[in-house]
């Protein structure tokens, strides 16, 4: 289950990094965020998602990736949910503007029963892999520092 979340992570991150345009296209719409937090978002959530799925499948501080794969959950869904709570439909009355407001609001429904799913499958994943001792602390610490090294020698 936990690899099945962290799958998905990767997969939405190396598809963000291979449309980046269509990815700014939609945190543009965000409204809530400024453009120097949308532009940082843009610019290293794909590299943060692609490099966390990598680094979990790798074995490298696997509870340090699950970690973020849960803070990052918990703030997409923080964020759609500011966002559905907190923007306001245009006032101008054009239909173009209340349309793209409508579809806006549908989207970001989605994405927090998208983000609820992969939170609840990632809390259960978790939860019977520490119960079964799937992942058992002395297995990481054994192995830990030979992953970190291997990692770095394939990055340098």
């Amino acid at each position: 289950m936990v690899a099945a979340v962290m799958a998905v992570i990767g997969a939405a991150g190396v598809l963000k990094a291979a449309d980046l345009a269509a990815f700014h296209d939609t945190v543009q719409t965000w409204q809530l965020l400024g453009p120097v937090t949308r532009w940082t978002v843009v610019l290293t959530l794909p590299v943060v998602e692609m490099v966390m799925a990598l680094l979990w499948f790798l074995r490298v501080e696997p509870r340090r990736m699950e970690a973020v794969a849960v803070v990052l959950l918990v703030a997409f869904a923080a964020t759609y949910g500011a966002h559905l709570a907190l923007t306001e439909p245009p006032r101008c009355g054009c239909f173009g503007l209340i349309d793209e407001y409508f579809k806006g609001l549908s989207a970001g429904r989605a994405a927090l029963w998208r983000d609820g799913a992969m939170i609840a499958t990632l809390g259960v994943g978790l939860w019977l892999t520490r119960r079964a001792g799937g992942d058992a602390a002395g297995r990481d610490a054994e192995s830990a520092a030979s992953r970190r090294e291997a990692v770095a020698h394939a990055v340098l």
